[in-house]
């Protein structure tokens, strides 16, 4: 299996803490200075899972100057006209077999990533049924045990829970979404979140979800998830 970080993006909305660093580097740890890729990448190790790509943008050369030659790195030049889903357009040539794609701004315990990855379905995002859902929540809609809808606009009252941005891929899944990310690019939609892909896959081809609900975990937008992320979701996955 190899893991895609989608790492690309300043963060403009956690200015100032990113005038000088990607989101990823922001740290988590100040004690110890690990920050946001790198637990991400230590999760990941200890998953098993060794193989991983990053995709660079904004200030690029510093995520490098942290994780060295540990991992591979797709570029992203065009970081600051685009969004995730060119991103993870660019890293497309390197995906086979299995695939585990992920935010580079999500801060998450080790078990949420055991879910995923035990799975038995070849298509499975990772969802929290207990999130507080507001118009920034990637919202999901489901019926049983598949995704029936994805996006931000979701009225929160038919919405299942948040997406937090991790999600696995393999075999004839990874072929169709490959398909729906390519389409849209070609039509021009390369400003658009990742999940784009999804509400596509999901005419397709069936996507299923496993609920993280109970583990403790935050995507880091601003500078109150940024705090809240060290003073109290960080201690309580380490």
């Amino acid at each position: 299996m190899r893991a895609f970080l989608l790492a690309a993006g300043q963060g403009r909305r956690l200015l100032p803490y990113t005038k000088d660093i990607p989101k990823a580097l922001l740290k988590v740890d100040e004690k110890e200075g690990l920050t946001i890729i790198e637990h991400q990448v230590m999760q990941l190790k200890r998953a098993g899972i060794d193989e991983i790509y990053v995709v660079i943008g904004y200030k690029g050369e510093k995520i490098k100057s942290i994780l060295k030659e540990n991992v591979c790195y797709i570029e992203n030049p065009k970081f600051d006209i685009t969004n995730s889903i060119y991103s993870v357009y660019l890293a497309l040539p390197y995906m086979q077999d299995e695939v585990l794609i992920l935010n580079a701004d999500v801060l998450f315990h080790i078990r949420i990533l055991e879910l995923l990855l035990s799975f038995e379905e070849d298509a499975v995002i990772s969802v929290d049924s207990s999130s507080v859902l507001d118009e920034e929540t990637m919202k999901v809609a489901v019926n049983g045990n598949k995704v029936i809808d994805i996006r931000k606009d979701l009225e929160p009252g038919i919405a299942y829970g948040e997406n937090l941005g991790l999600v696995k891929f393999r075999g004839k899944a990874l072929e169709v979404l490959k398909l729906c990310v390519q389409d849209l690019i070609s039509k021009g939609e390369v400003n658009r979140w990742f999940p784009a892909a999804f509400r596509s896959f999901i005419k397709l081809s069936p996507l299923y979800y496993v609920d993280v609900c109970g583990y403790p975990w935050i995507e880091i937008d601003f500078p109150e998830d940024l705090e809240r992320a060290r003073r109290e979701v960080f201690p309580k996955i380490n």
